[in-house]
Parts: C-alpha cells; sequence; structure tokens
C-alpha cells in the first residue's frame, strides 16, 4: 500500500556486497592470487542469542580444493569468502562496511559472516553511496536527498506540493 520506503528501507541485497569485501581485502595484506578454501564446511553461528550449527556452501554447489580471490570474485563463491572475511576479522570488516553509511539512522545491521552469505540488510541509499565511491576511486560525495517538491502557477501560488522527511 505504498507504505515501505525502498530507499530507506533494509533489504537483503545478496552478492551485490561482495565487491566492498574485495574491496577491503585487496586495501589490506590481499591480492587478486590470494587463496582459499572453497570446499563446504560446517560454521557456528549467533542466531538471536542461540549459537546454531550452519553449512557454508557455494549457491552453485560448485567445490574445488582451493581458489584465488579474483575467480572467487568472478564466480560468487560463498565459501571462499567467508574464510577472506574470517581472515580480516569479521568486526572489522562489518565496521569498516558501516564507515560508507551515510544516513543517521540507528541501530545499524552488524554483518558480520552474513555480508558475504547475502543475509545482511542495508538499504539502496547507502548501497548507491557504497557504489558511487568505488566509481570515483575513493572519493566520497554526499548524498543529497530531495525533501520536496514544490510546484506554482504563474501568480507564485502554490499548485502542489510532495513533502518528504527522512
Amino acid at each position: 500500500n505504498g507504505k515501505f520506503n525502498s530507499a530507506l528501507g533494509f533489504r537483503q541485497p545478496g552478492s551485490s556486497l561482495m565487491p566492498y569485501l574485495y574491496s577491503y581485502a585487496f586495501s589490506k595484506d590481499k591480492n587478486p592470487d590470494t587463496s582459499f578454501s572453497n570446499l563446504p564446511f560446517t560454521a557456528t553461528i549467533d542466531r538471536g542469542g542461540k549459537q546454531e550449527l550452519i553449512t557454508i556452501n557455494n549457491v552453485s554447489n560448485y567445490q574445488s580444493p582451493i581458489e584465488n580471490l579474483l575467480n572467487s570474485l568472478n564466480q560468487r563463491y560463498i565459501i571462499p569468502s567467508v574464510e577472506l572475511t574470517s581472515s580480516l576479522g569479521e568486526n572489522k570488516v562489518s565496521d569498516n562496511f558501516n564507515e560508507f553509511d551515510t544516513l543517521n539512522i540507528a541501530d545499524r545491521p552488524n554483518c558480520t559472516i552474513a555480508l558475504v552469505m547475502e543475509g545482511c540488510e542495508k538499504d539502496l541509499l547507502d548501497l548507491t553511496f557504497f557504489y558511487s565511491v568505488l566509481k570515483n576511486e575513493g572519493l566520497k560525495i554526499p548524498i543529497n536527498t530531495v525533501n520536496s517538491i514544490k510546484r506554482f502557477d504563474e501568480n507564485g501560488k502554490r499548485l502542489i506540493a510532495f513533502i518528504r522527511f527522512y
């Protein structure tokens, strides 16, 4: 009924966050030839205060003993991406991603292992801002949102006003 704000509402962006993870890794001590295992494994995650075992596998079920980061990113393999996140430190990866957030919204999700498992929720404006930083080679240009649109007739009388507060 038009009550969900698609720009500010949290969505699971899927593998669209992987370029962030890899750009962060390449800014550290990793390079495209760095390799990780690409074999399924079991991990423990915290789900609402309860520890749960999950099996980490690629969406395509493809597996190999080892994959380099370049191929892992190109193929969107989850297993090496989880291994990469673990090697960088889950909290460091999450904290660094949150540096890209531009809107003052409380309680941003803490995206740790879920970042690469396509379960981390972000809003469209944050993703747009992140990709603009990549495109601008690291330059952060603030997002300017439209707060209202007004239309006037030739005598200056207001005809229409749409107001949105963010």
